[in-house]
């Protein structure tokens, strides 16, 4: 697997030194804006806001990784509606949502703060993990697993922080594929394929 890591790092090594330092620079700005650290330091109807799609603005986490124009070339989560982030704000029904569907269900902001809560720490969680082991080893992708952390979205914004680390493919079937093309066989784990 590490083989693969090396294959794509001297593709990398073949492209403009004008597009690493847009790249380099689009790295530094989404991390002037969402680090952990950041995250961990945002609390109520802010939490709400900052991370989550919802009352119009612009100005968050979800709508930056899927929407934001300067989110493009770090790779695409298209495809699907607001529910992908697990919470976010319905304007037609006035009120923080979850689930999709027949599922869908309304939160009171008290709940609501609770459920961003709970994925912010998430997210928090695994980027703790990630720095405190470096992912050395594929036993160390495989603890990541048991976070269990499934949505592109999340994989997206660990590739923003740990872009030494997440490659910039969110699909499983793009992972799967991009491994197989190099002449390995995927992990069945999904952080092991990364």
């Amino acid at each position: 697997m590490l083989d693969v890591f090396d294959k794509v790092k001297k593709e990398y090594a073949s492209i403009s030194n004008e597009l690493k330092e847009d790249l380099s620079n689009g790295y530094v700005d989404f991390n002037s804006k969402y680090t952990p650290d950041l995250l961990k330091t945002l609390e109520g109807e802010e939490l709400l806001d900052k991370l989550f799609l919802g009352k119009g603005g612009t100005d968050n986490l979800c709508y930056y990784l899927e929407r934001d124009k300067k989110s493009r070339p770090y790779g695409g989560i298209g495809g699907g509606n607001a529910a992908k982030f697990g919470l976010y704000y319905s304007k037609e029904l006035n009120s923080w949502v979850k689930g999709k569907g027949k599922s869908i269900q309304v939160l009171s902001l008290d709940e609501a703060i609770e459920e961003g809560t709970k994925i912010r720490d998430l997210i928090v969680s695994a980027c703790n993990y990630i720095a405190s082991t470096g992912l050395k080893s594929i036993e160390d992708y495989q603890k990541l697993d048991e976070l269990n952390i499934k949505n592109a979205w999340i994989r997206k914004y660990l590739h923003m922080v740990f872009p030494d680390i997440f490659p910039a493919w969110y699909s499983v079937q793009m992972l799967d594929a991009i491994i197989q093309h190099y002449g390995e066989e995927p992990q069945e784990d999904l952080y092991a394929k990364i």
